[in-house]
């Protein structure tokens, strides 16, 4: 008979951890950072339910919302930008694609 931590390792995947960390780290801002790495980010934040724009207004709603892989990239900031020695086609061209 296999052990108990034998039949418990079997059954983490990586499914398993994200959704545990979602509910470990609610609030803290890390989910952004989970997904990115894990190249998930799309797959599990792509659409969601949430209920209507008003007050009164509780029917769930699918939504959903286009999660390019240039999106997986923070901007780089502009006081960064700034100090860089370059023309401004140049920093342009040197900011991640998604923020141009």
């Amino acid at each position: 008979m296999p052990s108990l931590h034998h039949l418990y390792c079997q059954n983490i995947t990586v499914e398993y951890i994200l959704e545990e960390r979602s509910r470990e780290y609610f609030g803290e801002g890390h989910r952004w950072y989970e997904l990115t790495r894990t190249q998930t980010w799309n797959d599990l934040a792509g659409e969601y339910h949430i209920g209507g724009m008003t007050f009164a207004e509780h029917t769930n709603a699918l939504n959903k919302r286009n999660i390019t892989k240039d999106m997986y990239l923070r901007s780089i900031p502009q006081g960064q930008l700034d100090g860089l020695e370059m023309t401004k086609e140049e920093k342009a061209a040197y900011q991640n694609p998604a923020y141009r």
